[in-house]
């Protein structure tokens, strides 16, 4: 009887961490969208949208420097340093795009490259700041397989988990560019020792 308490003891307290488990990586899943969107929309909102006309319109490479500068800001933020981040600036002829300028916190390009789309950025051209949840670069359709990556999630060892977004950059009224960012949330920001231990999110 001793033994059949101990066992549903563990099994029940094995639940109760699973579920506190779950529910701290939800919790910090949420808290990055939010905050790589507010970093997105706050970050555009702030550039001097002339400048950036100049840079879309113009290609004016003497004003890339100067937005550069205002750019690397972002990674003084407590989620920027955090997350492994880059960003573009990004223009829109028809229906084609097109990456002016791009950063990392270690590196700047500043050559004109054709991009593909995605639903942030077309979003954002549409006036709508947008951001995508945490994709994996592992798919976990079956049962069996979400599993298996919440158990690796939970100790650091999965794989990094992407995430975007993007918001319009205005001259006024008018769109001129996106700003979109992409990030990389380290695995080991998952474990649980981390959610439940260390992180308040």
């Amino acid at each position: 009887m001793l033994v059949l308490c101990c066992v549903l003891a563990l099994v029940v307290g094995g639940v109760g961490l699973t579920l506190m488990y779950w529910a701290a990586a939800r919790s910090y899943e949420d808290g990055v969208r939010q905050q790589i969107l507010t970093i997105a929309t706050t970050t555009a909102t702030s550039l001097d949208g002339q400048l950036v006309e100049t840079l879309v319109k113009e290609n004016d490479d003497s004003v890339r420097p100067r937005l550069a500068n205002r750019l690397t800001g972002i990674w003084q933020v407590p989620a920027g340093a955090e997350i492994e981040m880059s960003l573009q600036l990004v223009e829109k002829t028809g229906n084609n795009l097109a990456s002016v300028l791009r950063l990392t916190s270690t590196d700047m390009q500043v050559v004109k490259e054709t991009m593909a789309s995605n639903a942030e950025i077309e979003s954002a051209f549409g006036g709508r700041p947008k951001s995508s949840g945490l994709n994996r670069e592992v798919p976990s359709h079956t049962p069996f397989d979400k599993s298996r990556q919440m158990f690796l999630e939970a100790f650091g060892k999965s794989v990094p988990a992407n995430i975007s977004a993007a918001a319009p950059i205005k001259n006024g009224s008018e769109i001129i560019a996106v700003l979109a960012m992409q990030g990389r949330v380290r695995p080991e920001n998952f474990a649980w020792y981390s959610l439940l231990v260390f992180r308040q999110v």
